[in-house]
C-alpha cells in the first residue's frame, strides 16, 4: 500500500485488517470454542413477570441421565452479586444477582441452571425443574409503576421509585441560570410530551461463555465476549470470592456487542460457578429468543419538556422531566444513560436557563442499561423535536430557529449548563453544509406543488452533539462512578525493528486493531505491516479502566502515542551513544535515528537501535535493556463530536408508509484516522439508530406482562431495503483534549436520527397538524396519527 507521505497512516483508508480470517470464515468465535470433556449449561428463566418462588423440586432433573448438576439461588451461598457501578447520591441499592432471589420480577429471569452432556439434554431437563410459583400482580408501564397503589418490585426499596436525580442548570465554571425567570419573560411558551421506545442492539452473535477451571493451578479461564474484559475479570473473581490474579479473561471475535455486552450478566457467574463445582470446561450459548428476553434492553424514556422562547426565536430557558423505565433493577451502569440524556438535552444551543429531573422508575421489564448511544439519542429526540415544534409555533423556518441558536465557533470551550465542556466545533457550518448537499432551498419550494399533486414531501434537521471519549476519571469520581477512565497501551519493539502492541480494547467490529495499528504506524514512521496488535486476553494487555465502550478508541489512540514518544526518546539515547553525538544533537525522524544537519552520512534505522537495545552492549546509563514502553492514558476531558443530519422523506397518507427521498449526514469526529471505517461506523450507527426510529420496539404486554416481541418474527430488524441511502460529508475541528485531535464517533450517527425521521414526517403531514412524539414511527402507529389528524 501507498500513502500520500511515506510511513504516514493517520488519514488512511487502510483495509480492516479484522477482516481477512472473517471473509474466509476463520474467524473465532465463542461457540467455536470446545475444550475435551466441555458440558453445556441451560438456564430456566421465568415465565412470570412478577412471581414469588416457593421452591425448586430439582430430584427429577438430577436423575436424568447425563446431567452434572443443577443450580438454585439455595446453592449460591457466598456468592456475590455484581454491583451497579454507577452510584449517584440518592440511589437506592440495586445490584445483578446470579439467580432470581426468592422472586421473579421480569419474563427471562434466570431461576435455575442445569448442566449435561449436551444443550439438548440440558435443556430437556430444565422441564423436569418442578418450580413452585406465587404470582404477584406486575406493571409494565412507567407512570402506572409510579402511581399509589402499584404493585412494589423490590420491596426491599420500598417503592418503585430507584433514584430521583435534579440537573439544577449549573456549568462547570459554577454559573446557575435562571429558569423562573426566563420563562417568566418567554413571549412563548412550547411544550412537549415524548415516548422513545425500548430497543436494543440485535447482535448476528448472541452472548456465550466458556469457562475452565484448573483444579491443579486453582485458576478460572473465561472465554467470553465482553467488551470490558478488565472490569469482568475484577468484578467475577469478586462474585466468586477468589484472588483477581486467578482469573483470566480471554476475547475472541465478536460478532456485535453495541454496548450490549459491555454489562455483567448473571450467566458470567453460573457458566464460572458450575466449571468450578465439575472441574471441567462449561459452556453456554444464549439462544435467540433469550437474547430477546435477557440481554439488556434500551432507551425507554417518558420525556416532559417546556422550552420558553421570544417572538425572535431566542431560546430563553428549557425545563423537563424525564421518566426512564429502569425494568426490574438497575444493572451495571444504574441510571446512566437517563443522566446523559439530562446532561445532553441543551445539545448545541446556548441555553444558559436549564433545569430537569431524572426519575430512574422500577418495572416488570428486563433491565435497562448500556445500549448504543448510552442516553444521548434520547436526548436528541426531545431536543430536536421541541426545536421544530417551536419554529412551526414561531412561524421560523426549522433550519432557521437553529441557526439563531448555535453555539459559535469562537464560543469554545462551551460550558453547557447541562455541566458539560464542549472542546471543539463548528456548528452553524455543520448545519449550512448539510442543507447545500440536501438543497434545502429547492425542497421547500417544491413542497407545496407536490403536496397539490398528492405528494407528502417533508424535510426533517436535527443537530446533535456526542459526548465521547469517555474517560476523565477525575469526572467519573465526581459522579461516583465505580471504575477508572484511562487507557493503557504497551508497545514493544523487537530486536529486528517491528512492533507489538498490546491493547485492553476489544475489536467488535469498529476496526480498533486496524486504527490502533495506524497510530502506531504513522508515530512509529514504519510500514504498518511491521506493527501487530495484541488484545483480548487479560493476562497479556494492560488494565483498561473503561474498556470498550462510549467511543473511547481515541483514549487508546493517545495512549499508544504516548507510549510510542517514550521509545523515540529511549530510541535517540541509545542511537546518540552508537553514532558518537550528543542527545540533544540527534533526532527521531522517517523510522530513523540521525544526527541533526548530518541524516545521510550519520544515521542508523530503527532496527539497527533496537538489536543494540538487546545487546545491551552500549545502553547509556539509566537506561535499561529492550526497547519498550507502557503508557496509561487518562484524558483531561471528554470530547465533543457533532454534526447535523437532514431527511427528506415521502408520506403516503393512505397507508402510513414512509419512503426516502434523501438523508444527508455531516460529522465531526475531530482529526479522522481512518475515514473508510469513519464511513463504515456511520452507516452502522445510523441503521442502528433508523431502526429504534421505524421499527425496532419492544412491547411488553400490560395485562401478562410478558414480552411480546420475543422473535425476529416480531421484533423487526430493518433490512438494507428499509434504509435510504446515505450521503456523508465532513468537518474537522480537532480537540483539544486529545493528542492528535481525535474524537470518538462510533456511536455518532444513532443520535440524530430518530429525531430527523420523526421531524420530516411531522413537516410532511404539518397541514393535517400530526405530531409525531413517539418512536418508533411505524406504519400502523403513523397511520393512525393521520387517522385521527382526519388526513
Amino acid at each position: 500500500m501507498t500513502t500520500t507521505q511515506e510511513n504516514r497512516w493517520i488519514g488512511v483508508s487502510a483495509p480492516r485488517r479484522e477482516d481477512a480470517p472473517l471473509i474466509r470464515g476463520r474467524g473465532r468465535y465463542i461457540a467455536d470454542i470446545e475444550p475435551a470433556g466441555t458440558v453445556h449449561m441451560a438456564i430456566l428463566r421465568s415465565p412470570y413477570a412478577h412471581a414469588r418462588i416457593n421452591g425448586i423440586d430439582t430430584a427429577a432433573a438430577e436423575a436424568m441421565d447425563g446431567v452434572h448438576c443443577v443450580l438454585t439461588a439455595a446453592d449460591l451461598e457466598g456468592i456475590g452479586d455484581f454491583p451497579t457501578i454507577w452510584r449517584l447520591p440518592g440511589q437506592k441499592e440495586s445490584n445483578t444477582p446470579a439467580l432470581a432471589p426468592g422472586k421473579a420480577r421480569y419474563v427471562g429471569e434466570p431461576v435455575a441452571a442445569v448442566v449435561a452432556d449436551s444443550r439438548y439434554m440440558a435443556e430437556d431437563a430444565l422441564d423436569l425443574l418442578d418450580v413452585d410459583y406465587e404470582i404477584l400482580d406486575h406493571v409494565v408501564d412507567v407512570e402506572a409503576a409510579l402511581a399509589d397503589g402499584a404493585p412494589v418490585i423490590n420491596e426491599d426499596l420500598g417503592d418503585n421509585t430507584i433514584i430521583e436525580y435534579t440537573f439544577p442548570g449549573i456549568n462547570a465554571l459554577g454559573v446557575a441560570g435562571d429558569v423562573d425567570g426566563a420563562f417568566e419573560e418567554a413571549d412563548e411558551i412550547v411544550s412537549g410530551r415524548f415516548k422513545v421506545g425500548r430497543y436494543s442492539g440485535v447482535a448476528l452473535e448472541t452472548r456465550g461463555h466458556v469457562a475452565e477451571w484448573d483444579d491443579l493451578r486453582q485458576t478460572l479461564t473465561l472465554h467470553s465476549g465482553s467488551q470490558v474484559a478488565s472490569l469482568l475479570r475484577t468484578e467475577l473473581a469478586a462474585a466468586l470470592g477468589i484472588p483477581e490474579t486467578a482469573v483470566r479473561i480471554l476475547t475472541p471475535n465478536i460478532g456485535g456487542a453495541f454496548g450490549n455486552q459491555w454489562d455483567r450478566y448473571p450467566e458470567d457467574i453460573l457458566v464460572s460457578l458450575a466449571s468450578m463445582k465439575l472441574r471441567r470446561p462449561v459452556k453456554w450459548i444464549e439462544d435467540r429468543r433469550e437474547a430477546l428476553q435477557a440481554t439488556v434492553h434500551g432507551r425507554e424514556q417518558l420525556q416532559e419538556w417546556q422550552l420558553a422562547a421570544s417572538s425572535d426565536g431566542t431560546v430563553l430557558g428549557l425545563k423537563g422531566r424525564v421518566l426512564s423505565d429502569q425494568g426490574a433493577h438497575l444493572h451495571s451502569v444504574g441510571i446512566g444513560p437517563a443522566w446523559v440524556t439530562g446532561a445532553a438535552a441543551v445539545n448545541q444551543y446556548k441555553i444558559a436557563n436549564y433545569h430537569c429531573d431524572v426519575v430512574g422508575v422500577a418495572t416488570n421489564k428486563t433491565p435497562n442499561s448500556t445500549f448504543r448511544g448510552f442516553g444521548g439519542p434520547e436526548a436528541m429526540f426531545g431536543i430536536e423535536r421541541m426545536m421544530d415544534k417551536t419554529a412551526r409555533r414561531l412561524g421560523i423556518d426549522p433550519a432557521e430557529l437553529r441557526r439563531r441558536n448555535m453555539i459559535q465557533a469562537d464560543e469554545f470551550p462551551y460550558f453547557s449548563p447541562g455541566g458539560a465542556v464542549y472542546d471543539s466545533g463548528n456548528y452553524p457550518a455543520a448545519l449550512a453544509k448539510a442543507l447545500e448537499a440536501v438543497e434545502y432551498d429547492k425542497v421547500r419550494e417544491e413542497q407545496q406543488s407536490l403536496r397539490d399533486q398528492g405528494v407528502y414531501r417533508g424535510i426533517g434537521i436535527a443537530s446533535y452533539i456526542h459526548v465521547s471519549g469517555f474517560g476523565p476519571s477525575a469526572i467519573l469520581g465526581i459522579l461516583d462512578y465505580y471504575t477508572g477512565g484511562y487507557e493503557g497501551s504497551t508497545v514493544k519493539i523487537d530486536p529486528h525493528g517491528r512492533a507489538t502492541l498490546y491493547t485492553g480494547m476489544i475489536p467488535m467490529g469498529q476496526g480498533t486493531e486496524t486504527t490502533l495499528a495506524q497510530v502506531a504506524a504513522d508515530h512509529l514512521e514504519i510500514d504498518i505491516a511491521n506493527v501487530r496488535v495484541v488484545w483480548g486476553d487479560t493476562d497479556q494487555t494492560p488494565y483498561t479502566g473503561f474498556g470498550s465502550a462510549g467511543s473511547r478508541s481515541n483514549v487508546a489512540a493517545v495512549a499508544v502515542i504516548k507510549a510510542i514518544e517514550e521509545i523515540k526518546a529511549k530510541a535517540v539515547r541509545i542511537g546518540a551513544g552508537l553514532l558518537e553525538a550528543d542527545p540533544d544533537d540527534v533526532a527521531y525522524a522517517d523510522g530513523r535515528i540521525s544526527v541533526k544537519g548530518a541524516e545521510e552520512m550519520r544515521s542508523l534505522t530503527l532496527a539497527d537501535v533496537a538489536q543494540q537495545a538487546y545487546w545491551a552492549h552500549k545502553i547509556p546509563e539509566g537506561d535499561q535493556p529492550t526497547l519498550e514502553a507502557t503508557y496509561v492514558y487518562d484524558p483531561a476531558n471528554f470530547t465533543t463530536a457533532c454534526g447535523t443530519h437532514v431527511a427528506v422523506v415521502d408520506v403516503d397518507i393512505d397507508t402510513g408508509k414512509i419512503d426516502w427521498v434523501k438523508y444527508v449526514v455531516v460529522d465531526d469526529a475531530g482529526t479522522i484516522i481512518n475515514p473508510l471505517l469513519v464511513e463504515g461506523q456511520i452507516h452502522g450507527a445510523l441503521s442502528n439508530g433508523l431502526g429504534g426510529a421505524m421499527l425496532e420496539e419492544f412491547v411488553y404486554d400490560e395485562e401478562t406482562g410478558q414480552l411480546l416481541s420475543s422473535t425476529l418474527m416480531d421484533y423487526l430488524v430493518p433490512s438494507f431495503t428499509d434504509l435510504p441511502d446515505f450521503e456523508i460529508h465532513h468537518l474537522v475541528t480537532p480537540s483539544p483534549h486529545t493528542e492528535g485531535g481525535f474524537k470518538g464517533m462510533g456511536e455518532a450517527g444513532c443520535f440524530p436520527a430518530a429525531p430527523a425521521l420523526a421531524n420530516a414526517v411531522a413537516d410532511a403531514l404539518s397541514h393535517l397538524g400530526v405530531e409525531v412524539d413517539q418512536t418508533p414511527v411505524t406504519p400502523s402507529r403513523l397511520w393512525s396519527l393521520i387517522d385521527q389528524a382526519g388526513g
